[in-house]
């Protein structure tokens, strides 16, 4: 997302230290900016978590399926779903699991790109507009 460039400060440069720090107590932009930081932390581990667990999750599917129809022996089960079980060890049900995990990439993919817009948009709202 395009940022556009903040005004340089309006302070005189001959005004004491304590009145540039009292200005920018006052000004608005310095408690925006600071809670936009304050909110990097908690958004920040929220991206990280989403982004590995959804592709660990989607090339670990992918790539379990995919070994277990060149080695013609799979490690998927699930307990309490005998159909579902039963589905995982051929090999109709592997590709489609395969596939699943395939998808479940892409799904990722635009997730992150959902949530870049989200942070551009919280960006732009908290450092640049007020």
């Amino acid at each position: 997302m395009r940022m556009p460039r903040r005004p340089p400060s309006t302070a005189p440069s001959d005004e004491s230290i304590w009145t540039r720090i009292k200005e920018a107590l006052l000004d608005m932009r310095t408690w925006t900016s600071m809670l936009y930081l304050l909110l990097m932390l908690p958004l920040g581990i929220v991206y990280f978590v989403t982004a590995v667990v959804g592709l660990s999750m989607s090339i670990g599917v992918s790539g379990g399926a995919i070994y277990s129809l060149i080695t013609n022996h799979s490690n998927f089960q699930i307990n309490g779903v005998p159909w579902l079980d039963h589905l995982l060890h051929t090999a109709p049900g592997l590709m489609l699991v395969a596939l699943l995990g395939v998808l479940l990439f892409f799904v990722v993919l635009h997730i992150a790109r959902a949530v870049g817009w989200l942070h551009g948009r919280i960006a732009e709202g908290l450092l640049v507009r007020l």
